[in-house]
């Protein structure tokens, strides 16, 4: 079989000057890493920036926004087979700095200036979650790597249990990867019913938001500071507006070390 080609790829805009952020979609095998590539034009040459991303985004923090420059990538899939073809090209939104109305997208009227409007609300947005909001430590799921070593069957393509002290249950080494330091805001609890054979059961779930990065998915896992709880991400809303994102709305799914074990454990030395 074939090394599939990547497909949906996408580029969302960081606001910062500096950063793009290209994001995929996971193939249907298993991966060993993804490689990222970029060019200054579509049919330019495309050059080898990244050469192994484990997760399915990479932000790019050379792409400078203020040289009025397009920026094209392409991303690749790498598996036992070796590495397959490049994904379609893709091209940021090219952002000018205007002096007198600050950050304007090309090709928009002066009026609309969206770019200066979506980099307003996504600067409130972190300055909300500087008064409001408290530290955590974000462990985003792997979709590529080695595979375990202790519990991975190549023949099913998938781990054989999902108590792996090795992979955490996602079949490769390491489980997830940690982005430390990220500032997110708790909600008032959303308040659930769910009927089971005692009767009505109520559950708490808050609904939580981080800004921009890192894009977060189904499964990840938030562990907080102050108490070193755990707790899963699920129902993830990405709030994007013509290629940027503003902020990401998701709920909590709390794990005990009785409930979840291998989530529980990640991070514990």
């Amino acid at each position: 079989m074939s090394t599939p080609k990547v497909e949906g790829v996408f580029i969302t805009n960081q606001l910062d000057g500096g950063s793009l952020l290209v994001s995929w979609g996971a193939p249907s095998v298993t991966v060993l890493k993804y490689k990222v590539y970029r060019a200054l034009s579509m049919s330019g040459t495309y050059t080898l920036i990244k050469d192994d991303v484990h997760v399915l985004f990479y932000k790019d923090t050379t792409a400078y926004q203020w040289q009025r420059t397009d920026y094209w990538y392409k991303v690749s899939a790498v598996d036992a087979d070796g590495e397959g073809p490049l994904s379609d090209p893709v091209v940021n939104f090219a952002f000018a700095k205007n002096s007198s109305s600050g950050m304007t997208r090309l090709g928009d009227a002066g009026s609309m200036n969206h770019a200066r409007i979506m980099y307003e609300i996504v600067r409130r947005n972190e300055l909300l979650l500087r008064r409001g909001g408290e530290w955590v430590d974000v462990w985003i799921r792997k979709t590529a790597g080695e595979w375990c070593t202790s519990c991975y069957v190549p023949e099913r393509d998938q781990p054989s249990y999902a108590t792996c002290p090795v992979c955490f249950g996602t079949g490769f080494t390491g489980g997830y990867e940690k982005y430390a330091d990220v500032l997110m805001k708790v909600e008032p609890y959303k308040d659930q019913r769910q009927l089971v054979k005692i009767g009505n059961k109520w559950m708490a779930t808050p609904r939580s938001w981080v800004t921009t990065f890192p894009l977060l998915r189904t499964d990840d896992v938030v562990v907080r500071k102050f108490n070193n709880r755990r707790y899963i991400v699920n129902g993830v809303d990405i709030k994007l507006s013509r290629g940027i994102v503003t902020r990401q709305e998701f709920d909590m799914l709390e794990t005990t070390l009785a409930a979840n074990q291998q989530i529980f454990l990640i991070g514990v030395t």
